[in-house]
């Protein structure tokens, strides 16, 4: 369906989906029952948005602020960040911001809105969140950023050239490397890495306790790795991208 221009980021939460719309400065809120489509004015180029049950949380990469919208009311409140805020994580405590142009992860309490900040590799862009660390994949230095939580202590992990995302499930990090085609998985206990072939361009990536997911930009394609295979022994042989036809 329609939103306005450049749609970057998307979350759902199973009553809406949310779409940072980065040309129209506006997050456009569309109900997953009806299609019925309401927006909010952001701050300017909206690149990533994430929700709780509360909020949703707009990553405005040209405003270097947070904007924090109200799912009730749809108040808006902007929290100052540091410069290119590219991407948002939250867990329900904080905000986890990716600042691309400063080199730094912003963490924000939701409750006071209080900022810390801890410095990564060059360019972070893509953030993940779990219990007990926040992991940055850093575009510039070709590093993944595991930051604990508990004491800030930072640890970086090589991946491949250009890592564009991150997700993780508990045992893995799983890095789409735009430049390598690779998607890099690392083992969040060892990290260990092995890499697996993609289509051109892997840019996102997510994983649901199944599969995992990775969208290859110049190609135009989803891959679908079956992530038992990808893993059982580090048979890459095995961890193959299917087409969704062939599922």
């Amino acid at each position: 369906m329609a939103t306005g221009d450049g749609p970057w980021g998307v979350a759902v939460d199973g009553s809406n989906a949310y779409v940072a719309c980065s040309g129209s400065d506006r997050l456009d809120i569309i109900d997953l029952n009806t299609y019925a489509l309401e927006s909010i004015g952001t701050g300017l180029y909206p690149v990533s948005v994430a929700v709780d049950g509360s909020n949703a949380y707009v990553a405005c990469y040209d405003s270097d602020r947070l904007d924090i919208i109200d799912l009730n009311t749809h108040a808006l409140t902007s929290v100052a960040t540091g410069g290119g805020p590219n991407d948002v994580a939250v867990d329900g405590e904080n905000a986890y911001v990716a600042c691309t142009e400063d080199n730094r992860l912003d963490i924000i309490d939701l409750n006071t809105h209080a900022l810390t900040s801890v410095a990564t590799e060059a360019g972070p862009y893509a953030v993940a969140v779990d219990g007990s660390n926040v992991y940055v994949a850093c575009d510039y230095d070709d590093k993944l950023d595991i930051i604990d939580l508990n004491t800030y202590a930072l640890t970086s992990v090589a991946t491949g050239s250009g890592p564009m995302d991150v997700a993780v499930d508990g045992s893995n990090a799983y890095v789409a490397s735009y430049s390598n085609n690779t998607l890099d998985i690392i083992d969040l206990n060892t990290h260990d890495r092995i890499s697996v072939a993609t289509g051109e361009g892997p840019w996102g990536v997510a994983v649901d306790g199944s599969n995992v997911y990775v969208t290859c930009y110049y190609v135009d394609t989803l891959e679908v790795f079956r992530q038992t295979n990808c893993l059982s022994g580090y048979d890459t042989d095995s961890c193959t991208g299917l087409p969704l036809s062939d599922w």
